[in-house]
Formats: C-alpha cells, structure tokens, sequence
C-alpha cells in the first residue's frame, strides 16, 4: 500500500542524506584541520566556509522536502475527495496507519530543519564536541526510525525511551557548569518518572487485550473508566517531556544552563516526540468521558506560565515559559478531539518548532554580544544594533500572531471551531493567550529593543553577521511561506 511504504522510503532517503552531509562535515573539519573558536564574530575563513556549505545543504533539503510533503497533502486530498473506490483509500484513511503516517510528514520536516540548524550553530565547539553531537544526534534519528514506524507497543516504548540516552548525554557532556550538570540530571529523572506510568499504562493495555499490536489495541473496546486511567497515564508519561503541568520544571532549567543548540533541539525536536507519542496513544481511545477531567489541568498549566513571564529577568528563561505555554496549547488541540483542531494543532506545532527556534537564535545573538540575558542590564537594542532590533521584532510579531503566517493560520482555526464546540474555554483561553501571555511576553522584549542603552565599550557591539541575519530571517520568511501554502491547502 502507498501510505504504508512511505514512512520506510523516507526515512532511508533521510538517513543517506544525513550519512552523506556528515561525511562531508567531518572530512571537511579533518581536511583542514579545522579548529573551531568559542567567538563567532571574528571567525577564520574555513570555519565560514564550512558554516555556508551546511546552510546550503540544509536549505536545499528543507524546500525539495517541503515540496514533497505538499504533494503528498494534495495526494490525501484527492483520495479523501474522490468517489471512486480505490485500495489506496482505506489505508489513507484508517486511522492508525494512513493517518499516522501522512502526519509523520510535519514531524520528519521539523526533525530535519531543527537538527541541521542546531548542526551549524554546534560549530562553536571544537572537533570532538561536534562529533559528539553529531553522533547523539544520529542515535536519536535512528530511534526515531522505529517510534515513527513501530506497529508494536514494546518497539514504541524502548525507541521512545531511547531519545532519553542522548539527549542526557548532551547536556550532561557540554555542561559547563554546575547547575548545568544539576539541569541534566533533573531531566534524567522527571523523564524516568513519566516512563513509570507509560509502563504501567502499557502492561495493563497488554494484560487486557493480550496484544501489543496497535491496530489490534483499536478495535478493541474500553470501558469509561479505563479510558480515563490510561489518559492520565500517558498524560503524565508523555506530559513530562512535553512537559505540562506539574511537571515542567525541568524544562526552564535546562534551557537556561544548556548551549544554544541544545535548546533549539529541545524545544524543536525533543518535545515534538512527546507530542507524536501522545497523539498516537489517544488516538486509540475514546476521549469523550475523559477530556473534562483533564482540561482544567492544562488550563492551570497556562494559567502559572503566563503569570511567571511576568517575573523573569532572563530572556532565555522568558522563551522557555513561552514554550510551555504553546505545548500547553498544543495538548489542548489534541485532547479535544476534534479533527479540525487537531489539524489546527499540527499547524501550530510546525509553527511552534520554527518560532522557538528563532527565539532561542536571536537570545543567543543577544548574548554574545552584550555578555548577558538579564533584561535588567539590556536596553536600546534598536539603537546599538538595527538588524538585530528588525529581527526580534518580526519575531515579537509572529509570537502573537501577525496576519498572514502560519502562527495566524493556526490560531484562527484552533478557535473557529472551539467557539462552536466550547464557547466559555475559548473565551478563558483568548484572556490568557492573546491579553495577559503577550503583554507579559512584549514588555521584556520592549525593554530590551526601546529606550536608552546602558552598554558602554570603546567598540560599539557588532550588528548581526551575515550568516545569522539569513538563518534568523529565513526561519521568519518560513513561517510566512508556511502559513500562505497551509491556506492554498485548505482551499
């Protein structure tokens, strides 16, 4: 069946591209002895270089993929439309394996886009640290490979729990303080806390149905209450790494002690995981008796996160709860479970994985220039650096939504269809994600671009590079591209 051997042909064609650019990055690096410096501003001719050949190899990839995942929405389109009976039809529409397959497309895109982008700003380390990173990013691909295609619980478990490994290893690696090594270990344990009731949860489906097959799992039929024991398991399982309230203290932390490209690949790649196996879960039950118990949690989790925005001094710390509070966002989609919204949240996370990113990028730009992420000690951006003040404040823009990207595309269809279905939790929601969230979110970032600037040097700080204003601004110029393609989709 075509939908059936998509997943399978896709991930060969990304695991030899991604053989292939890491050959040539690391006999580039071994060629001419390329040893990275920690000051990206002044960098020698090979490290800039290297720097282009990866974004080159990275944009190629990203829009010849993009091209394909939308021939592959107008193939779904045509077979969901026609009339004609086809053998094609109904493995496109059952649910666990058309489905789950025609949206492992956004999640491969991400996967790619973020992991290359991470790849290039890794090259503040030297040689061993980006083979390193390199490596644990390879394992976590090749975990990826059986948590995407797994038609087996016991498979999907242990590639889920192997994304665990590597990514401790990273940040636990290249800490370079204390509280770093702390944030690692934190991670390593909130992690192993949720696998306890993702095992739990698995061993009863198993003992019950005396199957680990998803597709077997479906058909079968759980009581009320059954449904609303295995929800809370995976909503915690899968919630701490999502992460969601209560669980997401972890979360801050680890951005704040972690490089930049760990972060972008946390935020980016790490998350989305969580999301696809939590979706992937659900998808087996029936949400109905389920949903209200659990809403009001994620409305609480929105709720402390957007008064904490209004706290925090530090930028890095300030993206990361704005993150929290999109996942929270994002389970919301998911548990209701209607199918427009889960489309609206399949939209939203693309956009939340492109627009994180760019957050993280354009806080490490400002940190590398000022020496610092407190708020307090920043002001005047738009005076000492005008590219720099550009970019954030299109970033600034797209955070709350501005017309015509896709942060614009999913917000209108999360809330068109949740006003009919539950006009007073869209009300609460638009209080939170569109008056007190933003105003608490702008007014640091304000503070920082407006005003008189307190930094004094004999070298006034460098405006963005050329490297950084198109990796920034392409991220932008995607979300924009996205958004008017995701319309022409709908049509």
């Amino acid at each position: 069946m075509y939908p059936s051997t998509v997943p399978p042909l896709l991930w060969s064609s990304f695991l030899l591209f991604w053989l292939i650019s890491g050959s040539i990055f690391t006999f580039w690096c071994w060629f001419f002895n390329v040893s990275f410096p920690w000051n990206l501003i002044s960098i020698r001719d090979v490290h800039d270089l290297t720097q282009w050949l990866l974004i080159a190899l990275t944009a190629l990839f990203t829009w010849s993929y993009f091209g394909l995942y939308c021939t592959i929405n107008l193939v779904y389109k045509t077979f969901t439309a026609t009339t004609i009976t086809s053998h094609l039809a109904p493995s496109i529409l059952t649910p666990l394996t058309g489905l789950i397959n025609l949206y492992t497309f956004p999640f491969l895109f991400i996967f790619l886009l973020i992991t290359s982008l991470s790849l290039v700003f890794c090259l503040t380390y030297n040689r061993a640290e980006s083979s390193a990173f390199y490596s644990y990013v390879g394992v976590i691909f090749f975990a990826g490979f059986f948590f995407f295609s797994s038609s087996s619980l016991i498979t999907f478990f242990l590639a889920y729990e192997m994304f665990l490994i590597p990514s401790f290893l990273i940040l636990y690696k290249f800490a370079k303080t204390r509280r770093a090594i702390e944030a690692a270990y934190l991670m390593f344990f909130w992690t192993q806390f949720g696998a306890m009731f993702l095992i739990m949860s698995f061993l009863y489906v198993f003992l019950t149905t005396n199957s680990t097959s998803w597709d077997l799992i479906r058909n079968y039929h759980f009581t009320n209450f059954e449904c609303s024991f295995l929800m809370t398991c995976w909503l915690i399982g899968f919630g701490v790494k999502l992460p969601l309230w209560p669980f997401y203290g972890w979360l801050p932390k680890a951005h704040v002690e972690a490089s930049t490209n760990f972060s972008i690949f946390l935020s980016g790649v790490l998350v989305k995981f969580a999301f696809f196996g939590l979706l992937r879960c659900l998808m087996t039950l029936n949400l109905d008796p389920s949903w209200p118990f659990i809403v009001p949690f994620l409305a609480m989790g929105l709720i402390e996160a957007s008064f904490k925005l209004f706290i925090q001094i530090d930028l890095k710390k300030l993206v990361a709860y704005a993150t929290v509070i999109e996942m929270h966002w994002l389970t919301i989609c998911v548990v209701t479970g209607s199918s427009p919204i889960i489309l609206a949240g399949f939209a939203m996370l693309i956009n939340h994985a492109l627009l994180s990113s760019n957050a993280f990028l354009l806080v490490d730009a400002i940190n590398r220039r000022f020496k610092t992420r407190l708020i307090t000690e920043l002001s005047g951006l738009n005076l000492l650096c005008p590219k720099l003040f550009i970019l954030s404040f299109i970033n600034c823009l797209l955070f709350l939504g501005f017309p015509g990207s896709l942060t614009f595309v999913s917000e209108v269809l999360f809330f068109t269809f949740l006003i009919d279905l539950f006009p007073v939790m869209a009300l609460l929601l638009i209080l939170f994600l569109y008056v007190l969230a933003p105003s608490f979110f702008f007014r640091s970032w304000f503070n920082l671009m407006f005003g008189m600037s307190h930094f004094f040097s004999k070298a006034g700080p460098l405006d963005l590079t050329l490297r950084e204003f198109i990796s920034i601004s392409s991220l932008e110029l995607l979300i924009y591209y996205l958004g008017i393609s995701w319309q022409t989709l709908l049509v």
